[in-house]
């Protein structure tokens, strides 16, 4: 077998260095010395949390049987996190494995380790080379100006990273990017259209080599009832907040698989959440995105890749100021009070939005940055209070009617 070593392992961290050390030969103790207080060790479909329970999985791994191992390669994901890859060989079923030990470090101690089947080469692009910063590639969509999008592509430029941004009208970004030189691309998109989306993404991976951090942004809502909502309407909302994410995911994983890491942020909404009347088909889609989401982030966590979901609340963008010119176009007429009401608030929140998109994608770096970052992040006062709400009264709904629920069994 051909090693495939990008990185000598007297180049990696001390700490993750002499945990291996310590691992290699059973040495529980010391090897949790390296850990921090509330560090994690996800081993294939396992977590092991906290001090007691990380310290037993150490002392008890390859307890049942023998095996040499042998690292034959390594990389750096960033600043923070470090991607170790093993070789057994012992007289376990299969008699031969290359395992992936990702580790996240915070405060040169060990805060995660995941653990899982070599998936595949480390990408040269992400190797440390004499100590040089690694300049992650962004894959942004919706960057209409107003949006998140660009706040997004912002926050990654300021840190020295390189965007390629999507927009149905390039036109209106020409002169944001000129500043920023080659490290922008700017791409028509028009999300709803796989053949277009494919494009983007290939085009993206061709100028910078790879996508390090998917961002799907682009999405809105159209008001209307379940009942009385136009076919038209229905249909959109689902091929842009919903069917278009999918197709985004499915044309940039190849190449994050292929790299063995990632990061997937998922752009859903309080709505996704906690629903409200005359706005359903759109809390309907940014549901199905956070199922979507859940799924997807056990798939491709043995990848290397990690998924975010991001709910924001009620935030000043542009995104209600659309709402004015939009008409009522309900086909049942009862409706259409309530609908009205729905519009009008929309109306009159406008710009007064409490959410600052400055600040919330400043929580949503923090987060993907964080020793053990979060499945999902909600932004705003607001929003975490509703949010809070709903689950608290989940809870006491689902716990009233245990009885009820546990009789359905045999």
């Amino acid at each position: 077998m051909t090693p495939h070593t990008d990185l000598p392992s007297d180049l990696l961290p001390t700490t993750v260095r002499e945990f291996f050390a310590a691992h290699v030969v059973h040495d529980a103790d010391t090897a949790s010395s390296f850990l921090t207080e509330d560090a994690v060790i996800i081993d294939q479909d396992e977590t092991f949390h906290g001090r007691e329970k990380t310290h037993a999985f150490l002392r008890n791994a390859g307890t049942e049987f023998e095996y040499t191992t042998e690292q034959i390669g390594a990389h750096r994901a960033d600043a923070n996190h470090w991607v170790v890859t093993v070789r057994l060989e012992g007289n376990f079923p299969g008699g031969i494995a290359e395992l992936d030990y990702r580790f996240t470090l915070r405060d040169d101690r060990i805060a995660e380790i995941v653990i899982a089947d070599h998936a595949a080469r480390p990408n040269p692009r992400t190797s440390i080379l004499n100590g040089e910063k690694i300049m992650k590639t962004w894959f942004i969509t919706g960057g209409t100006p107003g949006g998140f999008g660009l706040v997004y592509a912002e926050a990654a430029l300021e840190q020295g990273d390189r965007v390629a941004v999507t927009v149905r009208r390039p036109a209106e970004l020409r002169e944001w990017a000129e500043p920023y030189g080659d490290r922008v691309l700017v791409l028509e998109l028009d999300v709803t259209d796989a053949q277009q989306v494919r494009a983007a993404v290939k085009a993206a991976e061709e100028r910078f080599g790879g996508i390090d951090v998917l961002v799907n942004n682009a999405g809105r809502g159209w008001f209307g009832s379940i009942e009385g909502a136009p076919d038209e309407t229905i249909r959109r909302t689902f091929d842009l907040n919903l069917f278009a994410v999918v197709d985004v995911v499915r044309a940039v994983l190849p190449g994050m698989r292929a790299r063995g890491g990632g990061w997937i942020v998922n752009m859903s909404s309080v709505a996704g959440l906690v629903t409200a009347q005359g706005f359903g088909y759109y809390s309907a889609a940014k549901f199905a995105v956070e199922g979507l989401s859940e799924t997807l982030r056990l798939e491709v966590e043995p990848f290397g890749v990690r998924v975010l979901v991001v709910e924001p609340g009620a935030t000043r963008t542009k995104a209600f100021a659309g709402f004015q010119d939009q008409p009522v176009n309900e086909v049942v007429d009862a409706y259409v009070p309530m609908v009205e009401s729905v519009k009008a608030a929309f109306v009159d929140h406008n710009g007064k939005q409490e959410g600052d998109p400055v600040r919330g994608v400043r929580a949503v770096l923090s987060a993907m940055s964080a020793p053990v970052p979060p499945r999902r992040i909600v932004l705003g006062n607001s929003g975490y209070d509703v949010v809070t709400a709903m689950h608290e009264n989940a809870l006491v709904e689902l716990r009233a009617n245990e009885k009820l629920s546990r009789s359905a069994d045999f």
